[in-house]
């Protein structure tokens, strides 16, 4: 069970609370290139 200070790190929301799925694609892609793991596509 995540607390909600770290589902914020790993989870970019906009204002509204909801997910910013583009500042999330920018997020995992970044992640995936420092780790070698495959882009969401």
């Amino acid at each position: 069970m995540f607390s909600g200070s770290i589902v914020a790190l790993i989870t970019p929301f906009n204002q509204d609370g909801e997910v910013d799925y583009k500042s999330y694609e920018n997020w995992w892609n970044t992640i995936s290139k420092q780790v070698q793991m495959p882009s969401l596509q």
